[in-house]
């Protein structure tokens, strides 16, 4: 707006240069003057005046438009030739002014049209529209960045989410800043236009809106309305809890049916078409004692996969610190490795660093990720640097070592979740995390709050959130993260040692691995209660006792548990024991009748 007041204040010189020089010429050569009165163009150029409104003390420095220059030419009686030229000049300058116009903000105009303050209104009208202390790269917005068509997509998506992140951040501060007082002067209007976006409607979340709002293609999906009403695990009754998971599962089932694929028919995992489940099992940066003594409990994630989900709509994807040759591995997948039919179900890939950090873009997050790994800065946080790179790389769900499928998770993947924890309020953990696509918001956010989380300065730092939680609280709407109810996944009772893919040395008691099995899971489970009844070769005592477990004795029962069985479903898709690899396995707890049942599905026979 002040090139524009520039360019009026010149045109109007240069309209009254035209009249004082004009006047010089009528008193120095009146025979000139005499030339260009009888100078005629057009019938009625004698009579052509520019339109004018009297008004009393008009001023020169009024809005373009006005016609006091008109006024103040009136009485000179100028010739047609030096009032054509004046009208001229006027209209170009009409034309520059709305030309300028469309470059200008309804807030640059508002705060331009009044011209007629006195000192006090005019200070307040300063520091009411001082330009802000803070003003971002104009190039670096999240906008500009996607409308760059020179950085590549998956590039723009990455430092667009950086950049939102910095604009949020920056609001919150100014924010917190306002309500404490601590801004003065022109400094109390930072930024007016963040009061008009305080819902950081942008680009990044225009298409997050988008998306939530686009058709509902998974069965999931079609319930987040009332997943995504309760925040806390202790908002859900767990009958209300237990419908839910059961309509999404008919939902699934109603869409697309469990395929008749099995193992042997199914293909090699190599194949495409099939959904991805990551199984992380990394040894080197925990210690979790003699791997050969505790192989049974690594294999117990594999062969839930195995006997729980549909052949042909996933596979399974084992991501390792360990050489492929290791003998280890051999040793964690034990008799599974002599069935060719389950083998193919299969891939492992050892880790490689240099070539998953690559196909992150950018170079700042790659050098971090490289150091973070290669060190033990930030131990807490290594199990998300695994996650989030790998689900960043190929989507999918991820899963944790310590971690048993229970039934069929095919009605949750295709979307992006964390679950709530029974019993711990406001807590989200990702022992099973999903991720709707590669690249997706969701793992971009994982991926640079990694990145962006600094180490603490001292041991006595104040713990900061998890990152599953800070995500899950800084997306109000879900349009990036959905947390499923608490319900959905069982665990063990959590402790407070680091939370991490493989925890050694746990300090409580585990249900899963030394309690009886629960009430919920015998159905479920009646094949493998029958065989530990049964079984009496074990060395260590069954804690199978009771009347509750006599008619599991029972041979003739076994037709009727088949079927029962076979129509039953497990009380929840996954159970979580948390890296309790010191506890004893204890002969008719859920660990044991959940091995012997899928052992006995998969026809599998240890020797």
């Amino acid at each position: 707006m002040r090139a524009v007041a520039v360019v009026h204040g010149i045109i109007v010189s240069l309209g009254f240069g035209l009249v004082t020089a004009q006047l010089s010429d009528k008193t120095a050569s009146p025979s000139m003057e005499q030339e260009n009165e009888s100078l005629e163009i057009g019938p009625a150029a004698n009579t052509v005046r520019m339109p004018a409104t009297l008004q009393a003390n008009s001023k020169l420095t009024d809005l373009p438009g006005d016609d006091a220059t008109a006024d103040a030419l009136e009485s000179l009686a100028l010739p047609v030739d030096t009032q054509l030229k004046l009208q001229n000049l006027q209209n170009q300058q009409r034309s520059l002014i709305r030309r300028e116009s469309h470059h200008i903000s309804t807030s640059d105009v508002h705060r331009h049209k009044r011209f007629d303050l006195n000192e006090e209104d005019a200070e307040e009208e300063h520091h009411h529209h001082s330009p802000p202390a803070f003003q971002g790269d104009p190039h670096l917005t999240p906008e500009a960045i996607f409308a760059n068509k020179n950085i590549a997509p998956e590039i723009a998506e990455f430092l667009g989410h950086m950049a939102q992140r910095s604009r949020v951040h920056h609001k919150e501060a100014i924010k917190v800043s306002r309500e404490a007082g601590l801004m003065q002067g022109r400094e109390r209007s930072i930024d007016s236009e963040d009061n008009e976006d305080d819902d950081d409607s942008d680009d990044i979340e225009d298409m997050k809106k988008a998306a939530a709002s686009g058709p509902k293609k998974t069965a999931l999906s079609q319930f987040f309305d009332v997943v995504d009403s309760r925040h806390k695990a202790g908002s859900w009754i767990h009958s209300e809890c237990a419908a839910i998971a059961e309509n999404i599962t008919h939902q699934y089932l109603r869409m697309k049916g469990r395929s008749r694929a099995t193992w042997a028919t199914a293909g090699p995992a190599g194949a495409m078409g099939r959904a991805e489940v990551h199984l992380g099992m990394f040894f080197r940066h925990w210690k979790v004692g003699d791997l050969q003594q505790i192989a049974r409990k690594f294999r117990l994630s594999v062969l839930s996969f195995l006997a729980t989900q549909d052949a042909g709509r996933v596979k399974l994807h084992i991501w390792t610190d360990l050489d492929n040759h290791n003998s280890s591995l051999r040793e964690i997948l034990g008799p599974i490795a002599y069935h060719p039919e389950l083998m193919d179900a299969i891939n492992i890939t050892q880790f490689d660093p240099k070539i998953e950090f690559a196909k992150v873009p950018p170079t700042f997050a790659r050098e971090t990720l490289n150091q973070r790994y290669k060190s033990n800065e930030m131990p807490a946080l290594k199990p998300d640097l695994i996650r989030s790179v790998i689900l960043y790389n190929y989507g999918g769900l991820w899963m944790d070592a310590d971690t048993v499928l229970l039934q069929d998770v095919a009605p949750l993947l295709g979307e992006d979740w964390a679950y709530l924890v029974a019993g711990r309020q406001g807590a989200i953990e990702g022992a099973l995390l999903s991720a709707s696509k590669p690249a997706s918001h969701f793992t971009n956010e994982y991926l640079i709050s990694y990145v962006m989380r600094q180490p603490p300065i001292h041991a006595e730092q104040t713990k900061e959130q998890p990152l599953l939680v800070e995500l899950f609280n800084r997306d109000p709407s879900h349009t990036t993260l959905h947390a499923l109810p608490p319900c959905f996944f069982d665990s063990d009772t959590h402790t407070d040692s680091v939370e991490a893919v493989l925890v050694a040395d746990a300090s409580t008691r585990s249900n899963f691995f030394e309690k009886v099995v629960a009430e919920p899971y015998r159905e479920i489970f009646s094949v493998g209660i029958r065989d530990a009844l049964q079984d009496g070769s074990g060395a260590e005592a069954s804690v199978l006792q009771g009347p509750a477990f006599a008619r599991y004795a029972n041979p003739e029962q076994d037709q009727d548990d088949d079927e029962k069985q076979s129509a039953s479903t497990s009380p929840s898709f996954a159970y979580h024991w948390r890296g309790n690899y010191a506890s004893p396995w204890v002969t008719g707890s859920l660990a044991d009748v959940a091995e012997r049942t899928f052992m006995k599905k998969l026809n599998i026979h240890v020797k």
